[in-house]
């Protein structure tokens, strides 16, 4: 089995056999040729492939292609869902909900017995609330901390971020544009934690945070609340997904 993270600045493959895993990184933004992942691709046995992405439709059609063009490979795409295992997406259409929070939720649901806060740190750093009673609360996505506004903008093409509901961070968002946030300074880790503690009078205690993506160590320095680092809670998540939609 393949399981296929594609985000906005790279891609992650992780190759299941006989219980073991072999991890893959390839650089997949707007200029990348996808030319090191075609080639892993040639290298596999047959298997299913399951894929989760984020990124552009260029990027993800390409990769469909490249995929489909390997015999023996049998590929599904995972996408949020409404409800999965009494499980319910927190945005008002679900379909909004990038499928690498929906499955960093779902992780996150089997992982920890009390309310988390989710960070995953990477070109777009998102936040996300779960309550074990009430489900997803919503959350915000930013800036990564290596990621301008020019480029921050460019994930998200269609979106007017001269909406009034941009930057309205008095509630975690349900919607990606309220979920999105534009400060007028560049985002820092002193700025998650403040964020975590404004939202976080809407869980019950304990509450910790979960923690994912390139920058997690730098967030977690930070925080005034427990922490873990879970760096594959994407994949993770694929495969409860994968393991309740058999």
């Amino acid at each position: 089995m393949l399981l296929i993270d594609s985000g906005n600045s790279a891609l992650k493959c992780r190759l299941m056999e006989s219980g073991q895993h072999t991890d893959h990184v390839f650089p997949s933004h707007p200029d990348a040729d996808l030319d090191e992942f075609a080639a892993y691709l040639k290298t596999l046995p047959a298997c299913d492939v399951y894929l989760a992405s984020v990124a552009g439709v260029a990027i993800r059609d390409r990769l469909i292609f490249l995929i489909q063009q390997q015999p023996g490979l049998n590929l599904t795409q995972l996408f949020a869902l409404s409800e999965l295992a009494g499980f319910s997406n927190g945005y008002h259409d679900y379909r909004q909900l990038g499928v690498d929070r929906w499955l960093t939720l779902l992780a996150a649901d089997a992982l920890s017995q009390h309310d988390v806060v989710i960070v995953d740190a990477g070109s777009a750093i998102t936040l996300d609330l779960l309550s074990k009673q009430k489900g997803h609360l919503g959350g915000a996505i930013l800036p990564g901390f290596n990621t301008d506004i020019q480029r921050f903008r460019q994930i998200f093409p269609a979106i007017d971020f001269t909406h009034a509901e941009i930057s309205d961070n008095a509630l975690p968002g349900r919607s990606t544009r309220q979920c999105l946030q534009l400060p007028p300074a560049p985002i820092d880790a002193g700025y998650i934690n403040q964020l975590i503690l404004r939202w976080v009078p809407l869980l019950q205690p304990p509450v910790s945070v979960l923690l994912c993506g390139q920058d997690a160590q730098r967030i977690a320095a930070s925080l005034e609340l427990p922490s873990q680092q879970v760096s594959d809670l994407v994949f993770k998540g694929m495969l409860k997904q994968i393991q309740l939609t058999a």
